[in-house]
């Protein structure tokens, strides 16, 4: 079983079970809102799933459970119509994601797409690749969209050519390729540019990751557990499901 962790400025709810079943846990570090923190706890012990939780400011929050469910306070009224609307039918609701000004993404269904506040190159970009089923969008702080596909292929574009996550992308497309691969499962940014990308189950990128979320990481692989989903206030302010 895993062990409980309290920390000066941050707070580990880890809930025990027979056995471990993914997006029932989570890791709450620096992140001072007791609501999305209890709620997310409420919804485990009704026997919910979940999938992510999305951070907007201090006080916003979104957890996504479930095939098409969700819990907010505090974000924008046009996305929780949105999401009201998403949830009323059969699409799954797969993955929310807030960039630093305040924008968002919403991603359903196979491919579509709820947005504000998102640069116009990056939505011709998200058209373009429409006609493949998404799983996950990452915007990172430093500029540009990485687009996670269903079956595991990813696509990126406007990252800084000379950074680090644009060359070790490219460089891990190429490996890949070659080994008729091409899959990344899991991508987290952080908002200093630190990545880890995870491709069943195991690191294929790794670097810079801050202290606080790379030695929980660490801790969770050696119980073979795979973060589903990291979001972020700040490298040192951030929520792990998983």
């Amino acid at each position: 079983m895993l062990k409980h962790a309290m920390a000066a400025f941050s707070m580990t709810a880890l809930l025990s079970a027979p056995a471990f079943a993914a997006g029932r846990d989570f890791i709450a570090f620096d992140i001072q809102n007791p609501d999305v923190t209890q709620k997310f706890v409420d919804l485990v012990n009704e026997g919910h799933t979940i999938k992510k939780v999305a951070l907007f400011g201090d006080t916003g929050s979104v957890i996504l459970f479930d095939h098409n469910s969700y819990w907010a306070e505090g974000i924008p009224a046009e996305l929780t119509t949105k999401l009201d609307e998403v949830a009323a039918t059969d699409q799954e609701i797969k993955s929310l994601v807030f960039n630093k000004n305040g924008g968002f993404v919403l991603l359903y269904g196979m491919h579509d797409t709820f947005t504000k506040g998102v640069d116009d190159s990056l939505l011709a970009f998200l058209q373009q690749e429409s006609a493949l089923e998404f799983k996950d969008l990452v915007f990172p702080d430093q500029g540009g969209l990485v687009v996670l596909e269903a079956d595991g292929k990813f696509a990126w574009t406007g990252l800084p050519a000379d950074g680090a996550l644009a060359q070790a992308l490219n460089n891990l497309g190429q490996s890949q390729q070659q080994q008729n691969q091409g899959i990344i499962d899991q991508l987290i940014v952080t908002p200093s540019g630190g990545f880890l990308a995870m491709a069943n189950g195991q690191i294929v990128l790794r670097q810079d990751l801050p202290d606080s979320l790379s030695r929980h990481i660490d801790e969770l692989q050696c119980q073979g557990i795979t973060p589903m989903s990291v979001s972020f206030l700040g490298d040192d302010r951030w929520f792990m499901v998983f």
